[in-house]
C-alpha cells in the first residue's frame, strides 16, 4: 500500500513528537506498549506524531528531552506545535495506535495504562478521534502520509494498511475553512 517513495521518511523513535507539512511520511519505530498519537489536518496536509511510552505527566525534574515519553506533554506539544501553524486541532483526524502486551505478560498493566492515558488527554483536547488500532499482542508501526491525508498502520510484518484517509476536503472542513476551499 504504501508505494511513495521520493519523499524521506521521518522516524519517531519512542519518547519522541514531530510535525511535518504537506508531502512527507512520519513513521514510528516499532510499537509494543507504547502508542502512536497520530494528528492529521488534511485541509493543510499538516500533521504531527509522537510515540508515547507512559502515562500521565512527566515529572517537573525530567529533562526536556524525555517528556515526550508521556502522554500528557506528548499531546499538549502536538495539539500547541499545530496550533502555531494555523491548524485547529479539534478539525484534526486522531488515531491511536499501539498498546500491545507484545511480550505476552499477564500482569502487564503498562499496555492499558498508555491506551486510557493517550485517550484521556485526547478527550481534553476535544481530539476527533477516527481511527484505532489498540491492544492485542502484535507489535505495531504507525504511518502518517500527509500528502495522501492518511494514516496507515502495519502489524507484526505485514504491510501497511490504510486505517483512515480523507476522502474530501469539504466533509473535513468547517464552515470557516470550506471559504478557502472552491
Amino acid at each position: 500500500m504504501l508505494t511513495r517513495t521520493c519523499f524521506p521518511i521521518i522516524h519517531v523513535s519512542t519518547g519522541q513528537a514531530k510535525i511535518a507539512g504537506p508531502d512527507a511520511l512520519l513513521q514510528s519505530t516499532p510499537l509494543g506498549s507504547c502508542v502512536a498519537v497520530v494528528l492529521l489536518d488534511p485541509v493543510r496536509s499538516i500533521g504531527a506524531m509522537a510515540h508515547i511510552m507512559l502515562p500521565g505527566r512527566a515529572p517537573e525534574n525530567l529533562e526536556k528531552s524525555d517528556r515526550f515519553r508521556y502522554a500528557a506533554d506528548a499531546v499538549d506539544w502536538m495539539v500547541e506545535a499545530l496550533q502555531q501553524r494555523g491548524v485547529r486541532p479539534a478539525s484534526c483526524g486522531a488515531a491511536l495506535i499501539g498498546g500491545g502486551n507484545v511480550l505476552q505478560r499477564p500482569d502487564d498493566t503498562i499496555c492499558n495504562a498508555n491506551i486510557q492515558s493517550v485517550r484521556q488527554w485526547g478527550d481534553r483536547h476535544r481530539l476527533r478521534i477516527v481511527a484505532c488500532c489498540l491492544g492485542g499482542q502484535q507489535r505495531r508501526r504507525a504511518i502518517l502520509d500527509t500528502g495522501q491525508r492518511s494514516i496507515l498502520c502495519s502489524r507484526g510484518d505485514g504491510s501497511p494498511a490504510v486505517l483512515w484517509r480523507s476522502t474530501s476536503l469539504a466533509e473535513d472542513c468547517t464552515d470557516e475553512e470550506r471559504s478557502v476551499f472552491p
